[in-house]
């Protein structure tokens, strides 16, 4: 009878930690999908922001608030991040008469 409840309790202790595993990957990955922390690890998990999406979203404007440097460093889709080509394209095809004139200092 005893030992029919310790297997009994250790299997209940197994799904308990099961849970608790599977309520911290959830976790992570609600706040990965919110997708403004660089790290989804550095929001502390808290069972409440399982069930209430308020609350997960006031948790992140905390954390940001506090501590802006955690902020996703991702570009934003159509946003300027400063590289390729600026201005006007070359209207004229480079040529080696043209490589010529201009190293003699001719004009066209």
């Amino acid at each position: 009878m005893v030992t029919k409840l310790r297997q009994e309790a250790a299997k209940s202790r197994t799904r308990a930690k099961q849970a608790d595993d599977y309520a911290q990957r959830l976790h992570a990955r609600l706040v990965k999908a919110d997708g403004r922390l660089a790290d989804p690890t550095d929001l502390a998990f808290d069972e409440e922001h399982l069930t209430d999406p308020d609350k997960l979203t006031a948790a992140i404007d905390s954390l940001l608030e506090a501590k802006p440097h955690f902020r996703s460093r991702k570009p934003a889709a159509g946003t300027d991040i400063g590289q390729g080509q600026r201005g006007p394209a070359a209207t004229t095809a480079p040529s080696v008469l043209g490589a010529i004139r201009g190293a003699m200092g001719m004009s066209v």
